[in-house]
């Protein structure tokens, strides 16, 4: 008898276990971009990387709007990522410090920018306090902060101009 409702129990403990009940919320909460959006001060934004098999999506979310940049095909975010990593000497065993105090990669750091930044201005840049970087994929190891803003007739390192922060996810 013993035996049988241990069996009973197991069972019983079992279905309990292992049956598939979804949840009625998701962990962590998400909230709506709607609800999202306000908490930006006018001096702060958010561009949004996300990859698709297609290639990269891109938005630029404002306490005000949020602006669709446009897709960028996966291959020439990748080729261009890759330039700039090449360029600075990332990979190598030991990065020559010349490469890093050189102007070679400037142009090529330039170049991948617009690209990322397309549908967007540098004077719309230069104005916020605080950029927050959400990257996906090969994105993760473009350096921002290298990005060239041109103020009148001179040129500032971005993270010389505003606060950069990077997120895995918007919210």
């Amino acid at each position: 008898e013993l035996s049988q409702i241990s069996e009973e129990q197991e069972a019983f403990l079992a279905n309990c276990g292992l049956r598939r009940i979804p949840a009625e919320m998701s962990f962590p909460p998400q909230p709506a971009l709607s609800e999202f959006r306000p908490k930006l001060a006018e001096d702060q934004a958010a561009w949004v990387c996300f990859g698709t098999a297609l290639g990269y999506h891109r938005f630029l979310v404002r306490s005000n709007q949020v602006k669709y940049l446009g897709m960028l095909k996966d291959r020439d975010v990748q080729n261009s990522v890759r330039a700039v990593l090449k360029k600075i000497g990332s990979g190598e065993t030991a990065i020559d410090v010349s490469l890093l105090q050189s102007d070679d990669w400037k142009e090529s750091v330039q170049q991948t920018a617009d690209k990322l930044f397309a549908g967007t201005s540098v004077d719309e840049l230069a104005k916020l306090r605080e950029l927050v970087i959400v990257p996906d994929g090969l994105v993760w190891y473009f350096p921002f902060e290298a990005i060239q803003l041109k103020v009148g007739d001179k040129s500032e390192h971005l993270i010389d101009k505003l606060e950069i922060r990077y997120s895995p996810t918007l919210f």
